[in-house]
């Protein structure tokens, strides 16, 4: 029986087992873990520094205290004169003694203010309007508790609250005429006047007509002379004013 000799042959792998090769490298790639991240070195955190503020000039200060200045008088003549709202004088003024405590103007701020409610409290008075006179002598007292010129008015405004007073009005008709009325009016009122203590005050259209009516109440023969202040305006009439020590 003859044998065969044996000759090895070089197995090719067919196209499955190459495949089968080819995923268990893909396999083995994606199985390795990724490099690590490069270490960087922490920097520390830049800290941000604020610019400084300009210094203030010299000359630039004392343009602001002028303006300063010039807005509080401007504040007192539209009577802005306090209050919790900047713009007001007395605001205006702490600001100026900020910028520079020994500022004269800035130093007479409260008592400018305090003047004015002074003279406010006078124009009330002389309208009769006692509690607004004595509402601003108050604010007056609060800015400057010692102004020399709160307490004269002060009793200026007590005496006119204690006084009597009387006010008649004339028709201008009657009075150009010179009625027998109007002349009888005028002489009761001048009897009045002629007792101490008493203030008058004549309101007429013209000079004339006042020169007139101060005439009539000068005519009573009562002793002594009305002391009256004449001025222009209408409707004409005579005040009264008794103060308590001539009753």
């Amino acid at each position: 029986m003859n044998s065969v000799a044996k000759v090895p042959v070089a197995v090719r792998p067919t196209g499955t087992i190459r495949g089968l090769i080819w995923l268990c490298l893909v396999g083995l790639a994606a199985c390795q873990s990724p490099p690590p991240p490069p270490v960087t070195e922490a920097r520390p955190a830049t800290k941000t520094v604020a610019p400084t503020p300009p210094a203030i000039t010299v000359e630039s200060r004392e343009i602001r205290i002028r303006t300063l200045l010039e807005q509080a008088n401007r504040a007192i003549r539209y009577e802005h004169l306090t209050g919790p709202q900047p713009g007001s004088a007395q605001d205006l003024f702490r600001q100026v003694l900020l910028l520079d405590p020994h500022n004269d103007e800035g130093l007479r701020g409260p008592e400018k203010i305090a003047e004015r409610f002074v003279a406010k409290a006078l124009e009330a008075s002389n309208r009769w309007a006692l509690t607004e006179a004595r509402a601003n002598l108050a604010r007056a007292r609060e800015i400057m508790p010692n102004h020399p010129s709160i307490a004269p008015t002060e009793t200026q405004v007590n005496l006119l609250a204690a006084a009597k007073r009387k006010h008649q009005r004339f028709d201008s008709t009657t009075l150009n005429d010179g009625s027998a009325a109007t002349i009888s009016a005028l002489a009761t009122l001048g009897a009045q006047a002629k007792t101490e203590g008493c203030r008058t005050t004549i309101t007429a259209p013209n000079d004339e007509a006042g020169r007139w009516m101060f005439k009539k109440m000068n005519e009573v023969d009562m002793g002594g002379r009305v002391r009256a202040n004449i001025r222009i305006g209408s409707p004409p009439s005579v005040e009264l004013v008794c103060f308590p020590a001539a009753q």
